[in-house]
Parts: structure tokens; C-alpha cells; sequence
């Protein structure tokens, strides 16, 4: 994990093989043994936590849990990953611009995969009569996409921890955060996709 240090302190740019060889106590020449250049290191560091999720996803996919538990556990380890490997994770999601074509695609599809294992839960719940209607690629995106969050804003030494967040979200994603506005308790929602329509014709 030297390089994950050396990149998550300098950034992808401002680092040098060099930079971490020293962090290693070895050479550059001994590094390039092993990987063909920077690039290569930076591609490998940042699909390793991808990789870490879809196989958590598995494995919490299998589980007896829930479909609603599922997905509160997936976010709870989910976050919990982040903030156990802050730089593996920091370069994950910040240095990901830095990739060239071959390993950004590479990415891409290991990614595609976490959404999907998250979004055939969502499909579950839907097709279980546990949801209301709503975008479920919106739902599941919108779910990966407030995870990811939490490391831009979470302080190490901040009393909230992995549990309370994903609890707090997942009451959030529950419940909702509004109110029914008076008069409407017990009307029928409407559909997203009347909704949508409502939108189009409105602007």
C-alpha cells in the first residue's frame, strides 16, 4: 500500500515512481520489475476497493436478510470499507480522472457490475410489492453515489461511525425526508412515471 500513500498524499500527478520506491525502502528499477509504469500501479490501486464491493455485494446478496437489509448492510459495509482504507478509497475517487483508456474501461465494467448487483435487489423489492414506483436506476445510482459521499465529508475522529450513517440513510431511503403536506394523508401517490410526464409538459 505505498503507493496508495504516496498517491493519496502528492496526488497521481506530483508523484514519481521514485517517490515510492523511497516509500518502499526500494528501487525504482525493482518497481518497474513488477508493474510496466505509474499508470499501471494507479489502474490496479483503483479498481482493488471496486473489487472489494461486488464480492461484499455477493456475498450479502446470498444472505438470508431482507431485501431492505440488504441493502442497509451493503451500505453500512459499503461505508465502513471507506473509512478502515481512507487512501485506497481517496485515490479511488479522485485520482480516477487520471486513467488512460484501457484501465478506465476496465473500471467502468467492474463498476457496472456493483450497480447491477445493487439494482436486482431493488428489482426484488419491486417485484416483492415493497416499494413504491420509483426510477429504480435513479434509487440504485442515488445509493452508490451518497456512499461514496461519505468520504468527502465523515472526520475520522467525528462521532458518527459506519452503523449511524447507513442507519441514517437507509431511514432516509425508507421513509423519505418530507412530510405529506396537509390534506394529502392517505391520497394515492402518484406514479413516476405520471410524474415524469407532469415534468415534460411542464417545461
Amino acid at each position: 500500500m505505498a503507493a496508495a500513500a504516496v498517491f493519496s498524499d502528492k496526488g497521481y500527478r506530483a508523484s514519481t515512481i521514485q517517490d515510492i520506491g523511497r516509500e518502499l525502502g526500494t528501487t525504482s528499477a525493482a518497481l518497474y520489475y513488477y508493474f510496466g509504469s505509474k499508470q499501471e500501479i494507479l489502474g490496479e490501486l483503483i479498481v482493488r476497493p471496486v473489487r472489494q464491493l461486488r464480492e461484499m455485494a455477493a456475498e450479502v446478496a446470498q444472505s438470508p436478510l431482507s431485501n431492505r437489509e440488504k441493502l442497509g448492510e451493503i451500505v453500512r459495509r459499503h461505508i465502513d470499507m471507506m473509512l478502515k482504507q481512507r487512501e485506497l478509497f481517496t485515490i479511488f475517487l479522485r485520482e480516477r480522472v487520471e486513467l488512460e483508456a484501457q484501465h478506465a474501461g476496465r473500471l467502468a465494467e467492474m463498476e457496472e457490475e456493483y450497480y447491477r448487483q445493487i439494482r436486482s435487489i431493488i428489482d426484488d423489492a419491486a417485484r416483492a410489492g415493497e416499494m413504491r414506483d420509483v426510477n429504480r436506476q435513479m434509487l440504485a445510482l442515488g445509493i452508490i453515489g451518497m456512499t461514496n459521499w461519505v468520504l468527502r465529508w465523515h472526520k475520522p475522529d467525528g462521532a458518527l461511525g459506519a452503523d449511524e450513517i447507513a442507519s441514517a440513510y437507509m431511514d432516509i431511503l425508507g421513509g423519505g425526508a418530507f412530510k405529506e403536506p396537509p390534506g394529502t394523508a392517505g391520497a394515492t401517490p402518484v406514479p413516476a412515471e405520471a410524474a415524469r410526464r407532469r415534468v415534460k409538459r411542464a417545461s
